[in-house]
């Protein structure tokens, strides 16, 4: 026969162990989801930087520094693609890789407004949660 504190210590370190895993579980999901607005966080503030800075590209139609701009941004690994369009959506820089289409890609798009409030073009974001 097992003596109390014997039958009293298999069930406490059973709830305890118990305890511990989804303590552990719990924090594993608020990691992931931390990161994920992270890296959504990030692809919205590039978004704006690309929307805000391509305005005179775009008035003086300078695809050369739009295509250096997606050049420089693709070089992160969380940014898959960067396309410039025309006001009329056609695009003005290399559109997205084949593969970016095949890979769980979130898009982002924001127009491209000029100081005087007439739309210029847009600019669309693929960036991926891969990393996280």
């Amino acid at each position: 026969m097992m003596s109390l504190s014997k039958r009293l210590q298999i069930p406490a370190n059973a709830i305890s162990a118990s305890l511990l895993i989804a303590l552990g579980a719990l924090l594993l999901h608020n990691n992931i989801a931390t990161q994920e607005k992270m890296v959504a966080d990030k692809a919205a503030s590039m978004l704006n930087f690309l929307d805000k800075s391509s305005v005179t590209y775009l008035i003086n139609f300078d695809l050369t520094a739009l295509d250096l701009f997606t050049k420089q941004v693709v070089k992160d690994e969380d940014f898959v693609f960067v396309v410039f369009a025309d006001d009329k959506g056609k695009p003005l820089t290399d559109p997205p890789p084949a593969g970016a289409t095949n890979a769980v890609v979130l898009v982002l798009e924001s127009p491209i407004v000029g100081t005087d409030g007439q739309k210029l073009g847009s600019v669309r974001l693929g960036y991926t949660l891969h990393r996280v």
